[in-house]
């Protein structure tokens, strides 16, 4: 019996690796932790790489693992975050990617950053670094825990996004981020829409969306209440459009302007309740 029982184990281990050897060959990926659709998308659920979800134990590299398996992809694939309390650290998205574009990250739980400010080392808690075509979307929350560190004034981003192209974020809350909710560098064709952005009024620092030389950038159809400036750009930012967006509390739109380019911020239905300002334009010109 013990012969035989060797012998099956050897027989399934064979199987396992013929298996894996014909796939192989005929070009198909075998991620054992994504799950893969009809629809030939491949899900990448964050709680089959170890989250926990219970808002106490850090998630961040279970998520990070999980966009790595979608990143790394053949095809169309997705970044899942069920419903739950997500602690984490630092969070890096990270390319250039091989799936197909766009990745989308549906975060559908609460996203809690760590309150410990020696855990961000990058001046951020969320970013999405050189990678072209992402949705992020999901209905979820992105929670910046900030209250216990404004009195330390940090600058700590909630999300931001660094060399990214033909990008959209709709459809998610942000609230009490411990610097700026949203921060856009070196990015161009970028889309927010369907997002609420909230902060406290007398919260330091918290503007809503600031950009930084990035262009092609359409805002819309949000709310945004903040201690900081409701969308500000400077360096360059162009073509620039923000439309059906309410801004209160806050301290109004904040736009940089050299005078040199055509069409660098355009403002449309904007509705400005209770800020310190309107709009402000600023210019190193005399």
């Amino acid at each position: 019996m013990a012969n035989l029982e060797g012998d099956c184990g050897m027989t399934k281990a064979c199987l396992v690796l013929g298996v894996a050897f014909l796939l192989s060959i005929n070009g198909i990926e075998c991620n054992p932790l994504g799950t893969l659709l009809p629809s030939g998308e491949t899900i990448f659920d964050v709680m089959k790489y170890g989250a926990k979800a219970n808002g106490r134990i850090d998630d961040g590299m279970a998520i990070i693992r999980a966009w790595n398996g979608a990143c790394n992809a053949k095809g169309p694939a997705k970044v899942l975050i069920p419903r739950g309390e997500y602690k984490a650290g630092e969070i890096v998205f990270a390319g250039p990617c091989t799936a197909q574009r766009p990745i989308t990250i549906e975060i559908q739980g609460n996203l809690l950053a760590d309150t410990d400010l020696s855990a961000y080392t990058q001046g951020a808690w969320i970013m999405v670094e050189r990678v072209d075509g992402v949705v992020i979307t999901g209905g979820g929350t992105i929670n910046g825990r900030g209250q216990s560190s404004w009195k330390f004034s940090p600058s700590t981003v909630s999300m931001k996004f660094e060399l990214v192209t033909n990008t959209s974020m709709h459809n998610l809350n942000f609230m009490d981020s411990m610097g700026f909710h949203i921060k856009a560098i070196d990015s161009n064709d970028l889309s927010f829409s369907n997002l609420k952005i909230t902060a406290p009024g007398n919260s330091p620092n918290t503007d809503g969306i600031h950009l930084s030389n990035s262009t092609n950038v359409n805002i819309a159809d949000s709310i945004i209440g903040t201690g900081g400036d409701c969308i500000s750009t400077n360096d360059d930012s162009k073509k620039i459009i923000v439309d059906r967006v309410t801004c209160s509390p806050g301290h109004g739109i904040s736009v940089w302007s050299q005078g040199k380019l055509k069409d660098e911020t355009n403002l449309k239905e904007v509705t400005v309740i209770g800020t310190t300002n309107v709009a402000r334009i600023k210019t190193d010109h005399p």
